[in-house]
């Protein structure tokens, strides 16, 4: 009797512990679901709420025997402020044919100025198309080249900047001279930007 008594007691146990087990393992569940919405929603509220820096626009044509300035309007569409804001404008004068080299995106000079960049806030980059070369004001030739497809200039980019969360973003651009010599149009490639998702 006593015999089994113990079995119908352990019996009586382990069924309580498979229950508990059970228990256990469904509030573990739960609890894990409910951090994972967490975290859903913190990432949703931070992308909402970051910072989104873009060009907007991009002027400047060339004309004979002048220099040849060209300004980059970038502007932040986000809800909140863009932090350290810095960007490279290089341009490249693509023979026909070529395709072009983006690998300046990285040559960000560490004593570049900074900025900070309002919710709806815009700034200009003027920049030199000339200043690597020997003649600083436009020829004939390049005119030609650029009229007539035998060549074309890119101005391209990199836009960096961190947001409110301490996350580090990018944008890259990319434009090239309409053949009328009058305004530019977006290049097909080298136009993206990062997703990078906060800590």
């Amino acid at each position: 009797m006593t015999f089994l008594a113990i079995c119908v007691q352990a019996f009586i146990y382990n069924a309580q512990l498979k229950e508990m087990k059970k228990s256990t393992d469904a509030a573990t569940k739960a609890a894990n679901m409910a951090e994972e919405s967490l975290k859903q929603v913190r990432e949703a509220a931070r992308i909402d709420q970051r910072a989104w820096v873009g060009v907007i626009g991009i002027n400047g044509n060339p004309i004979l025997n002048q220099p040849f300035m060209v300004t980059l309007q970038a502007k932040n569409t986000g809800k909140t402020f863009a932090k350290n804001v810095r960007n490279y404008v290089y341009f490249i004068d693509l023979a026909a044919g070529d395709e072009p080299d983006f690998s300046p995106d990285d040559h960000v000079e560490a004593g570049q100025s900074t900025t900070l960049l309002a919710p709806n806030g815009d700034y200009q980059t003027r920049t030199d198309v000339l200043t690597d070369q020997d003649i600083k004001t436009v020829t004939q030739a390049q005119l030609d080249n650029w009229k007539f497809g035998k060549k074309t200039l890119i101005a391209a980019g990199k836009i960096f900047y961190e947001d409110i969360f301490g996350c580090e973003h990018w944008t890259t651009f990319c434009f090239y001279l309409r053949p009328n010599l009058q305004g530019y149009a977006n290049y097909k490639k080298h136009n993206d930007a990062d997703d990078n998702p906060c800590p």
